[in-house]
């Protein structure tokens, strides 16, 4: 794989979690082993089923938009600077879904191994997001 086509398989890993524009086709990006931010979830399940579990865990408490900013790619890595927009339609975490939206950024590393994306790191806002609710 080149750093071109993992670019071009990081910017489809957005459209994914986007649910404007996902078509389904996390299992043809994400090896099975997948490693998952910490964060993801609160059990801290890996893989391509953790990934598809914290996506309807969120899907279903927060309706949210993602747009890339910048993109980088250089060996095996891919950096994604993303702009994620979303509002809250059901408690979470304490915070009631009163019509707030948030606007942050995030920072998102994608390692590829064998042409799917084997590692994932990602930096957010949640300060900035939690801010944003709670005003």
């Amino acid at each position: 794989m080149t750093a071109e086509s993992n670019k071009a398989a990081g910017r489809q890993f957005f459209l994914e979690l986007d649910p404007r524009t996902a078509r389904g086709a996390l299992a043809e990006l994400l090896a099975d082993d997948v490693r998952l931010p910490a964060d993801t979830l609160p059990n801290g399940r890996q893989g391509l089923a953790g990934m598809q579990e914290h996506l309807e865990f969120m899907g279903s408490r927060a309706e949210t938009q993602f747009e890339i900013i910048d993109i980088v790619g250089e060996g095996d890595t891919v950096a994604v600077r993303a702009r994620v927009v979303g509002k809250l339609l059901t408690e979470f975490f304490g915070i009631p879904a009163d019509g707030h939206v948030f606007d942050i950024e995030q920072a998102t590393f994608l390692r590829f191994q064998d042409g799917k994306i084997a590692e994932i790191w990602r930096l957010n806002d949640t300060a900035g997001m939690m801010q944003q609710l709670t005003a």
